[in-house]
């Protein structure tokens, strides 16, 4: 169980006394239908109000009307909610100019105990709509408020398709305008479940002044191009400019760049507004991020400034220049790839005792990492673990340990790395740069080192695991022959095949023997189905029937990466491990041969599919109706399992979360943004990091589950009252015992 830093107890707790607060006595809401009879109850204190769902729109020409000011939501009052389902607001990006050269601000907090959630914002116009001066969408002020739900569509900035090239303070080459989604300041602060598709030059989310603010469940993405591409301009700024980049160098070609800022970032101080008082240059300090995705933005998580506690948990960064960035804290089972480059660099030679742990993901995309760089480690004293989930990885890209910093914006010598702890548990080399010393710790890559008095051992490079789930079908494969295992289901004999071939024979599932071990059958059955030994050098298949010491297996790590010995741990000695020889013949030998020969991956069939009938209307399921398309209504149909309508494919997101995505389409059940009682369920384009398509199944008995939104956890799934083909399906309270929320899932 994880420690509570003693510091992080008091901030805890006014989180919970605000949750309490709002639920322990809530007030009766109010609809109202306009934007303008929205506007007077911006500074009540105590209010709850609904905006009618619908799609409203604000432009120059209500500002030139005097209807909205700078901000044009200025949210001043105290302990109110305001719930913004079904909302879309469209502020058309003329609004940028229509107070003169100032910053706008869409919308502002500066109230305490407030919630906003659920509004969708939309900047109606081009990527090119430059502000005067700078534009922000949201901006959090005050104590104690919680922003949930919103998604943001973010337009409107320049110079935009270069990311900060030319420039992004003082000291440009081109003078820019730039647009952020989300500034956090204040006490307490709370940004949750929120979606942000940034196209504007800026960041995604930011602190500057913030204490104690907590961003959770957040997903934020961006957009990449390549150098070579802004490099081929034949006219425009950049090429104006003949490429001469801020950094003093000209525009080099080979990397890829986000046209963004980052994804979620702090500063070291800033100005903040708590109580109707303002605080001039207040620190950064004490900042939580958990369970945010971060996709295509210069840095994912640079959490490099500011004072106290800096954490990040549970958070994934793909496809970005850099992922993690950290001083002062700890990263911890976190991942991210290295498609455009590191998954961590220190931003200083200063950093000291950090303490990171991420997972090293497959590239989102190919390969276009000009720094060739893994991660690039510098400073002193650091706990650095790096994981890996790749056999075979592209041995030109490297952990550096020091060196050269070969980035697109940082061609320098690098930094001094001096007494790191390292334990590199991918496949990735380690290179010790010339500026290391006293480093130590383990690495599966190869090791270079080019150090002094460094001490890092070669190992193993297997520190997978492997727990069957006996619902799914996996294959299994011997990676060094190239063969997959194979039965009939009525010879006695095992065979093999190529790793290509799909089909019955090839599907297996593993069951659980009740002592910790697992029986290793052919999916499909068979009078033969169970792989055992014979108390021979020959696998032998086998009925069922057989359950004996010589039918259950145990796993442990193979020779490679991700690979595993499957072993009989009580069957004859000679005749344990289970092998595929040179001639592709399936052996079972001691269990002291611990090669390539005897080193399997298994790998998970396709998803199972699925259908999911009504409990207390079993004659009807969950149907997506023909074909699909984004926004496709979902709703109850006479249950048929061979109908292609109601078969779901149930990918596994982990966590116990999953997705359904419906048979033959790259669509899946999505729940929309935050939840609400009756909101409604549509078919939306599958996206692995989209929470509003994962729900957790809570298991009520045999096969009924519940379907609880993973960002929306008190609502559920919910068929409605009965059951008719046709009737709709939507989000309600969750509530265990209620039957309209139960599904047969088979």
């Amino acid at each position: 169980m994880k420690t509570m830093n003693p510091s992080r107890a008091k901030p805890l707790a006014r989180f919970l006394s605000l949750s309490l607060l709002l639920t322990g006595g809530a007030l009766s809401q109010t609809t109202v239908n306009s934007l303008q009879a929205l506007m007077p109850y911006l500074d009540d204190n105590n209010a709850n109000i609904k905006l009618a769902p619908g799609t409203y729109t604000i432009d120059a020409a209500d500002v030139a009307a005097g209807d909205f000011g700078n901000p044009l939501l200025p949210f001043s009052g105290n302990n109110s909610t305001f719930d913004f389902t079904g909302v879309t607001l469209r502020i058309d990006t003329d609004v940028f100019t229509a107070f003169g050269n100032v910053g706008v601000n869409e919308i502002w907090i500066t109230g305490n105990n407030n919630i906003l959630k659920n509004l969708t914002m939309v900047d109606d116009g081009s990527v090119d709509d430059r502000p005067q001066r700078t534009a922000l969408n949201l901006l959090m002020d005050g104590e104690s408020n919680r922003v949930e739900g919103f998604h943001m569509t973010v337009k409107g900035s320049f110079p935009y398709a270069y990311g900060d090239a030319f420039g992004k303070g003082s000291g440009y080459v081109i003078k820019h305008f730039k647009h952020s989604a989300c500034l956090i300041r204040g006490n307490s602060n709370h940004l949750k479940d929120c979606t942000i598709i940034h196209r504007a030059y800026g960041h995604g989310i930011f602190m500057q002044g913030a204490n104690d603010a907590l961003i959770e469940g957040c997903y934020v993405e961006g957009e990449m191009r390549s150098t070579d591409d802004m490099l081929a301009e034949t006219s425009g700024p950049a090429y104006d400019v003949n490429f001469g980049t801020v950094w003093g160098y000209p525009l080099p070609p080979g990397y890829m760049m986000s046209l963004q800022e980052d994804g979620i970032r702090t500063y070291t101080r800033g100005t903040t507004l708590i109580n109707g008082v303002w605080i001039e240059n207040r620190n950064t300090a004490d900042i939580t991020v958990r369970d945010c995705t971060v996709k295509y933005m210069r840095s994912g998580l640079s959490l490099t400034l500011g004072s106290g506690f800096k954490e990040a948990e549970d958070c994934i960064v793909i496809g970005c220049e850099n992922g993690y960035g950290l001083r002062g804290g700890s990263i911890v089972n976190c991942s991210g790839d290295a498609t455009y480059g590191p998954v961590y660099s220190n931003a200083y030679d200063t950093d000291n005792n950090l303490n990171v742990d991420i997972t090293v993901l497959p590239a989102i995309d190919p390969y276009y990492n000009g720094s060739q760089s893994v991660a690039y480690i510098g400073g002193r004293d650091h706990n650095i673990t790096l994981r890996g989930l790749e056999a075979v990885v592209d041995q030109n890209l490297e952990v550096q340990i020091g060196g050269p910093r070969n980035f697109v914006r940082t061609m320098d010598s690098g930094y001094v790395a001096t007494d790191i702890e390292i334990n590199n548990l991918t496949a990735y080399p380690l290179v010790l740069g010339s500026s290391s010393s006293g480093c130590t710790g383990e690495s599966a890559g190869n090791i270079t080192d080019n150090g002094s008095n460094n001490s890092v051992v070669k190992i193993n490079g297997n520190f997978g695991s492997f727990t069957p789930d006996p619902n799914k079908t996996y294959y299994i494969d011997n990676p060094h022959h190239n063969l997959r295992l194979a039965a009939t289901g009525s010879s006695e004999d095992a065979y093999t095949t190529s790793t290509s071939t799909t089909g019955a024979d090839v599907e297996w599932k593993f069951v659980d023997k009740g002592n910790g071990y697992w029986h290793l059958d052919r999916a499909a059955g068979g009078s033969t189905p169970r792989l055992r030994t014979d108390n021979s050098s020959n696998a032998d298949m086998q009925s069922t029937s057989y359950s004996g010491s010589y039918t259950y297996y145990a796993f442990s790590p193979g020779v490679n990466t991700n690979t595993f010995f499957l072993t009989l741990p009580d069957a004859p000695a000679n005749h344990r491990r289970l092998q595929i020889d040179s001639s592709g013949q399936v052996k079972m030998v001691p269990d002291s041969y611990d090669g390539t020969w005897e080193s399997f991956t298994i790998t998970e069939v396709s998803p199972p599919l699925v259908t999911m009938r009504k409990r207390n209307a079993s004659g009807y399921g969950i149907d997506g109706n023909n074909g699909g398309s984004d926004g496709q209504n979902v709703y109850l149909w006479s249950h048929d399992p061979n109908n292609v309508n109601q078969q779901w494919e149930e990918i596994d997101r982990g966590g116990g979360y999953f997705s359904y995505q419906k048979r033959n389409t790259n669509f899946s059940l999505d729940g929309g943004n935050g939840g609400g009682n009756g909101q409604n369920l549509y078919l939306w384009t599958t996206s692995d990091n989209n929470y509003n398509q994962h729900w957790r199944k809570v298991h009520v008995s045999g096969s009924l589950y519940l379907l609880q939104k993973r960002n929306a956890t008190g609502y559920s799934i919910d068929g409605g009252a009965g059951g008719a083909s046709g009737q709709n399906v939507y989000l309600w309270s969750t509530n265990t015992g209620n039957r309209n929320q139960q599904w047969i899932i088979e």
